[in-house]
């Protein structure tokens, strides 16, 4: 597979060649129809390295240079998004190493901070890559490069929080989304927060962040059942009810938030309630013992 893709590569740089080559002509004829090229002389060259070099012994002719590198720029990093995109393509196919493969060939690390370089793109990918892949050293390199690059995105911000509170690395994960509110005020990091301060078991602080979250993304309704979570920890069941229900508006086919509510709805007393989302959750998920135990308990309750 690696031979083949050198292969594909040559060729795509043969190719590339060959149009500059092509476009040096056409702009030569064009400056010479409007008298812009002056007494000038160019080549264009293969260097031993392999890069195209554009020599111009000219009596100040910089126009002509300036749109030459533009077009060459303009050109390797079309090529550059191609190789990402594929490299995409073979991510979400589950090719993860065959991917990473292809962003080792086209990230130029020099080119981290140029304007227009893909390397954000390539780096960000390459970070989830490694995350699959099981390398968070790699990953937490490629994100914090992410974070350097474009000092605008909260996203490599989310994702290595997410990828630490994954590896139950609670403290660096809270550090890494304090951080990334200071970039932009997320739905995301503040739900992330309240999911750390509620795993702390300080309740009232996952409320607050969790109310946060949700006040910027109403539909985000993951944050609105680990709000429900907080409040039921609370004692404040009927909060803890409307909490799950707004979440389920979202999802109705969550088996969790389905439960969540009949549990919501058996501490409030409300047996016969509960037992339409507790059966719900059951035929969700059926071989799930909890929730037949729950359903059980609802049936021996419901008429008392």
């Amino acid at each position: 597979m690696l031979l083949r893709l050198q292969v594909k590569k040559k060729l795509i740089v043969e190719i590339v060649i060959e149009n500059i080559f092509m476009v040096i002509k056409i702009l030569d004829y064009i400056l010479r129809i409007y008298g812009l090229r002056g007494n000038s002389r160019e080549k264009a060259e293969i260097s031993n390295t392999g890069f195209v070099r554009y020599i111009i012994v000219s009596e100040g002719l910089c126009m002509k240079k300036l749109l030459f590198f533009s077009l060459v720029f303009t050109i390797m990093s079309s090529n550059a998004f191609a190789a990402y995109e594929q490299a995409l393509g073979l991510f979400q196919e589950k090719k993860y190493q065959e991917s990473l493969n292809i962003l080792a060939n086209d990230l130029i690390v020099a080119d981290d901070f140029k304007p227009g370089s893909p390397n954000y793109k390539i780096r960000f990918l390459a970070a989830h890559i490694h995350w699959k892949l099981g390398n968070e050293e790699s990953a937490t390199i490629h994100f914090r490069k992410c974070m350097a690059i474009d000092k605008t995105k909260a996203d490599p911000y989310i994702d290595l929080a997410l990828l630490l509170l994954e590896k139950g690395r609670l403290n660096p994960a809270f550090s890494v989304a304090e951080d990334g509110l200071k970039v932009k005020e997320d739905s995301m990091l503040f739900w992330i927060l309240g999911r750390i301060s509620y795993q702390k078991e300080n309740y009232w602080r996952a409320k607050e962040l969790l109310e946060k979250s949700v006040s910027i993304d109403p539909e985000l309704y993951f944050s609105y059942n680990d709000l429900g979570m907080s409040l039921m920890k609370l004692g404040k069941f009927g909060d803890a009810n409307t909490a799950f229900s707004v979440a389920l508006a979202v999802n109705p086919d969550s088996a969790e938030i389905n439960l969540n509510i009949a549990q919501s709805l058996i501490m409030m007393g409300k047996f016969n309630d509960a037992e339409n989302y507790a059966k719900k959750a059951n035929n969700l998920v059926p071989d799930n013992e909890m929730i037949k135990n729950i359903v059980k308990k609802i049936e021996e309750n419901k008429n008392k």
